[in-house]
């Protein structure tokens, strides 16, 4: 999917509730919940939206400079499931759209049930993602639980995760082969 830079120019605001958005690829999502708003510097905000068939997905402003950077970058990453990358964009909303998942490691570690062996798949998962960007000479930039999303059961009581994946790669660059990065070679 190839980004034109006159689609990508400017975000138009925040988008309301209830917005249908047709996206590069001619699928439709309509937005259910803004779950996070932040207007300055410059408009990002993240939103929770729904295709017709009622699949839930993330839609992220991307930063008009980043648009066609940050496409190029994850676009390429689609088949590496531990990383949660951009599946589809709206270019006129400057949108980038991502897979749904239930939960962000923050908030799972403090839900009961959180057993040693949740926390070796998720551990295991997000490892081989981090593997990836770095076998591609990128840099993600902000690995923190809050950016490490799972997919996940409860089953009798214990959290039974079905996948992990990395994801606000929007921070991420690609270091040039030999070069360092804060002493660490990639």
């Amino acid at each position: 999917m190839s980004m034109s830079t006159s689609h990508a120019t400017q975000s138009k605001g925040v988008l309301k509730v209830g917005t249908r958005l047709v996206s590069q690829t001619g699928a439709l999502y309509y937005i259910d919940r803004v779950l996070q708003r932040r207007t300055e510097p410059d408009l990002s905000c993240v939103y929770l939206a729904t295709t017709q068939d009622g699949k839930k997905h993330i839609s992220k402003n991307i930063y008009p400079t980043e648009f066609e950077y940050q496409w190029g970058l994850q676009a390429p990453l689609a088949s590496c499931p531990g990383l949660r990358v951009a599946k589809d964009t709206v270019p006129e909303h400057l949108l980038f759209t991502y897979d749904f998942l239930t939960e962000d490691l923050l908030g799972l570690a403090r839900k009961d049930g959180f057993s040693y062996t949740a926390r070796k798949r998720i551990l295991r998962d997000s490892l081989t993602g981090l593997a990836a960007l770095h076998e591609r000479g990128i840099l993600h930039g902000d690995i923190k639980p809050s950016n490490i999303f799972v997919d996940y059961d409860l089953v009798d009581g214990t959290i039974k995760i079905e996948r992990a994946q990395i994801g606000d790669l929007e921070m991420g660059s690609m270091i040039p082969p030999g070069v360092n990065v804060r002493g660490a070679r990639l």
